[in-house]
């Protein structure tokens, strides 16, 4: 679950977590902790989807999702 995920981040001394496998694009916000799920460029085959990427700089970092669901 995302809350554990986010529990686990915050006691690492995370503000970030990234996690996959859904193929579902998401940015959400647990408890402080932003939790990133980068998606797929290809689900269902064939269809397209949506993705995330992360952009780093410095101290700031901003999630952006591209595309939409397909499904």
């Amino acid at each position: 679950h995302l809350y554990a995920l986010a529990k686990e981040a915050k006691a690492r001394g995370c503000d970030i977590a990234l996690y996959g496998h859904t193929h579902d694009a998401l940015i959400t916000e647990v408890d402080g902790v932003t939790l990133i799920n980068p998606g797929t460029l290809r689900y269902p085959a064939g269809e397209g989807g949506s993705y995330c990427y992360l952009v780093i700089n410095k101290d700031k970092a901003t999630p952006v999702i591209v595309g939409e669901k397909m499904y």
